[in-house]
């Protein structure tokens, strides 16, 4: 079908206004903004890349997935480590399993992150800071909405309190000895780690009942992730963002600070500050707050965004963009991460995680007919 004339017309007028637009916008800002050169390598440290992976298929019966995690070490005899999990979830909601299963993968990223990470090497991950910290979560249905009356409610919150304390101090437990047990070589991948998806474990540990365990499985899921977000906050991050739709420079609605950092960056890098400007940035939930002697570097992220230390960069003229944020200190973590980008413009220890924590159709396939033969009667 032929594109009518008038709409043709239409696109293209739009996009010489726009364009020009973009072009007022880049004088005005070209002599405000000091754009840093990219500094030496640093060649006496190193960092690690994480990366994660996930795919999944919905049946009958559930959904299955497989969820992956690997880590490089950024130096000539650096290892690889790899973590992968093959499991299924009985919940068919869309949205809800795409969000479990991304939160799962997350988890098992941060837990090898930690793991591999030695001395003070920089942790290198795909994605964003302020995203990971500013994540979601569902609110409990642990209330009994047919009573709303305030002491129920009283009641209700109490325990709620009470099972993520108690779920929290199971996690504590689990990581002190998982890591021990890695760190030792002695460590047997266990059948399923992450805890929030055991309720038979966490029954038994007395954290929780089988029937809270139905209301509470999202929100505990959301509580191991924080837990595994608070330990990686101890280290030195740098998370390098693809795609970002920032607003600190330009104030203006229909365009983002991304067209303006294509536009003036060759190489180099222009250092920003969040301040109030990132949306849906909030306060510690009252559960979380509530709750003394846990999860107290997220706490302490939450409260002050200005720990996040983010620029926009480009590592060589043939690359793109990037949104980068750190909890470290930029002039420390650049130089380290440009022997890894020579030539590139990319941190190559990045596309080697990236590579290798792949889950491709074909091997995902495979374990998918392995498992529904199982189902065929002989």
């Amino acid at each position: 079908m032929d594109i009518h004339p008038k709409q043709v017309e239409c696109i293209v007028n739009t996009l010489k206004k726009n364009l020009s637009n973009v072009d007022e916008i880049v004088k005005e800002y070209d002599s405000e903004l000091d754009i840093i050169p990219l500094p030496t390598p640093n060649d006496k440290e190193n960092a690690i890349g994480v990366d994660g992976s996930r795919m999944s298929v919905r049946c009958v019966g559930g959904v299955i997935y497989q969820i992956s995690g690997v880590s490089i070490e950024g130096h000539p005899d650096g290892k690889i480590k790899k973590w992968s999990e093959f499991k299924i979830i009985n919940d068919f909601r869309t949205t809800t399993s795409r969000e479990k299963i991304r939160t799962q993968m997350e988890i098992l990223e941060n837990r090898i992150a930690l793991l591999s990470q030695q001395g003070n090497d920089t942790i290198l991950m795909d994605g964003s800071l302020s995203n990971a910290l500013i994540k979601p979560y569902s609110t409990p249905k642990l209330f009994n909405f047919k009573d709303h009356d305030e002491s129920s409610k009283n009641k209700n919150e109490k325990r709620l309190l009470e099972i993520t304390l108690n779920f929290l101090e199971v996690l504590d437990e689990f990581w002190l000895e998982f890591e021990s047990e890695w760190k030792n070589e002695k460590l047997i991948l266990p059948e399923n780690s992450i805890l929030s998806s055991d309720w038979k474990t966490l029954v038994k540990k007395r954290v929780l009942t089988k029937e809270e365990y139905t209301k509470t499985e999202t929100f505990l899921e959301w509580v191991e992730y924080l837990h595994s977000l608070d330990l990686l906050l101890t280290k030195n991050l740098c998370y390098i963002a693809k795609s970002f739709y920032t607003n600190t420079i330009v104030n203006d609605d229909w365009t983002t600070d991304r067209m303006l950092a294509e536009r003036l960056i060759s190489t180099g890098y222009i250092p920003i500050e969040y301040g109030s400007s990132k949306k849906y940035w909030s306060g510690v939930s009252n559960i979380i707050s509530s709750i003394d002697g846990y999860l107290e570097n997220y706490k302490k992220a939450k409260k002050d965004i200005n720990i996040i230390k983010p620029c926009y960069i480009r590592f060589s003229d043939q690359s793109p963009v990037y949104l980068l944020e750190s909890n470290h200190d930029l002039n420390k973590t650049i130089p380290i991460l440009m022997k890894y980008c020579e030539n590139i413009g990319y941190p190559t220890v990045l596309i080697t995680a990236h590579n290798q924590t792949k889950i491709t159709s074909k091997e995902f396939n495979k374990k998918i007919r392995l498992i529904l033969n199982q189902l065929t009667p002989k």
